[in-house]
């Protein structure tokens, strides 16, 4: 029996010296915290719940509402006695008058044999962690809103170049759901089709630091939507307080005008009825072959001017329709003659040129010129109609010492009228001792020549 007692008296010390334990832990939690039982009255409560809800050391064993806390009580009693029969904890967040957010955390408090003898409750103040969830809530509705307003797709990466938001153009654009997206590094999207080595770099750089992509032009062919010029713009962003930046990426689609610009480009460079190159790109090609000749010892390459015999009396015969198909077939032609590298363009006209780049000699050249007149003298069958086309054609060759695309058009021209003064299907090359004596009066003399026996032989 003394054993016994001894054994009590022993467990209630302990018993004491571990409520007060717990009283002393209690008070240096600067967290609002009340200790309740079964008949809502308040058992303990810590420093910090003295100013949140208004009591004093007189407040021990009264009632909750006794301080005056500046809560709905009726909310938390509720819930209290919930914890109290049940036996299982509960939290929820709640405002107080002033609106200031709160979470309300309830747990049973159990004494003698686990025995339900009340409630602890904690409030711990939310208010600020709240306020900051709000307004990052508001910065990310604020940016998926600019996201799907902008027209281009756009892309944020985070710090490992991972997708971390598209906006709906993007998914369009390139016909990828949203479930394709998550959390995939950028250039695994669609099975590795944005690995692109040139973007790859420019984007580890706008990562690594503070550089940008400024319009840089994407040519790739896609396997969803084809082949696509985009204009790539990258930088990083970050909002207030962030340590690190996250990477916007905008991808505008500029296939369309390059392609009206490559046709601009292109109508600008080139005949529109045969497609050949034009006077201006053809001059430019000549003088590149001009200095090539200066800079390269032993390049040679030649000119040829061609005129196209009788063409006035086609016209006049069957029509301008009939002489624009005529046309279009000489230049098929000629285009056959040529090798890869040369140039055959239209000057206007039954005019044509040839630029035949890197040439061995002159036969070579005179060879080429009665293989074009073999070509062209082929029937031509038009409808009902069946033609036979020739040309007179002047010739002249780099050694000849040019050096102006001028000096070399108004020579081979000039040999060209001297070719049609002796007949049909005729050429001349320029002759190296005759070059110095040509002037602009003995070349007009020349075509008045040419032009009056085409003329009297047109009539014949």
């Amino acid at each position: 029996m003394n054993t016994t007692d001894g054994l009590r008296q022993d467990g209630d010390l302990g018993a004491c010296q571990l409520s007060n334990d717990c009283l002393d832990l209690l008070r240096c939690i600067d967290i609002p915290i009340i200790t309740v039982g079964t008949d809502m009255r308040i058992l303990h409560f810590t420093g910090a719940a003295v100013k949140v809800l208004h009591l004093a050391a007189h407040h021990l064993g009264a009632p909750m509402s006794a301080g005056s806390p500046n809560f709905e009580l009726g909310l938390v009693q509720n819930l209290v006695f919930e914890v109290i029969d049940n036996g299982i904890a509960v939290e929820r967040e709640i405002q107080d008058r002033s609106g200031r957010w709160y979470s309300l955390r309830i747990w049973p408090y159990r004494r003698v044999q686990d025995r339900t003898a009340g409630a602890i409750i904690a409030f711990v103040d939310i208010d600020n962690l709240k306020s900051a969830l709000e307004r990052v809530m508001e910065s990310r509705n604020h940016t998926q809103a600019v996201l799907e307003t902008v027209r281009e797709p756009l892309v944020i990466l985070d710090c490992e170049l991972r997708v971390v938001r598209a906006n709906r153009s993007f998914h369009i654009t390139f016909r990828i759901d949203s479930d394709q997206i998550g959390d995939k590094l950028f250039f695994d999207l669609e099975n590795g089709e944005w690995n692109i080595q040139k973007l790859r770099l420019l984007l580890e750089r706008v990562r690594a630091g503070n550089e940008t992509i400024h319009n840089f032009e994407l040519d790739h062919q896609f396997s969803r939507i084809g082949h696509r010029i985009f204009l790539i713009n990258a930088r990083r962003v970050s909002g207030p307080g962030s340590h690190w930046q996250s990477i916007l990426l905008s991808i505008e689609d500029i296939t369309e005008r390059k392609l009206v610009e490559m046709r601009l480009t292109h109508d600008a460079l080139h005949d529109a009825l045969t497609d050949l190159p034009n006077r201006t790109l053809f001059q430019d090609r000549l003088e590149r072959a001009i200095a090539r000749a200066k800079r390269v010892e032993g390049h040679s390459y030649a000119l040829l001017f061609l005129d196209l015999d009788r063409f006035k009396v086609v016209n006049d015969s069957f029509g301008h329709e009939i002489g624009d198909q005529v046309l279009v077939e000489v230049a098929r032609r000629l285009q056959q003659c040529v090798r890869v590298g040369d140039t055959v363009a239209r000057f206007g006209g039954d005019e044509f040129v040839i630029l035949l780049d890197d040439i061995k000699d002159a036969r070579d050249v005179s060879d080429f010129a009665n293989r074009i007149q073999k070509e062209l003298n082929s029937p031509l069958r038009l409808g009902r109609h069946t033609l036979s086309i020739s040309a007179s054609i002047g010739i002249t060759i780099s050694t000849h010492g040019y050096h102006k695309a001028e000096q070399l058009l108004y020579s081979v021209d000039t040999a060209m009228y001297r070719a049609k003064s002796l007949g049909r299907a005729k050429h001349v090359m320029v002759d190296l001792a005759q070059k110095g004596r040509d002037t602009p009066a003995v070349g007009e003399r020349t075509r008045h020549a040419a032009a009056g026996s085409e003329t009297s032989e047109d009539s014949q």
